[in-house]
């Protein structure tokens, strides 16, 4: 609580995850995982489009109305230039999942499981 307002001013949203240590870390590493594979099924999804003859102005704005839209997607320019340059923001995602392997391992975690109403 006595950080909260350096917190406040560093990010646009601040959220208060847990008491126990390393629980917004887990949060943080979900993020980076689930946003590295929007980053590849995007991609891919791109060049398939690409092998059939469509740019990624044609496909992104059907995207944004369908049920791939995503962030990724949203910021499609943003994100191919990540590619482009992986020592840039890929390189943080990169560093952060190679992160949560290690946390993983430490951690001795276990595949997650579905819980009973088939979520994660």
């Amino acid at each position: 609580k006595t950080v909260r307002p350096v917190l406040d001013v560093l990010g646009r949203t601040v959220f208060h995850v847990g008491e126990r240590p390393g629980e917004a870390q887990a949060v943080k590493l979900a993020n980076q995982l689930m946003l590295a594979a929007n980053i590849m099924g995007a991609r891919d999804g791109l060049r398939l489009a690409r092998a059939h003859g469509l740019a990624p102005d044609q496909v992104l704005p059907v995207i944004a109305e369908s049920t791939g839209a995503s962030w990724v997607a949203e910021h499609w320019e943003t994100v191919a230039g990540w590619l482009e340059h992986p020592e840039g923001a890929l390189g943080i995602i990169l560093k952060d999942l190679r992160s949560a392997e290690a946390f993983s391992l430490l951690r001795e975690l276990s595949p997650p499981q579905p819980s009973p109403e088939g979520r994660a």
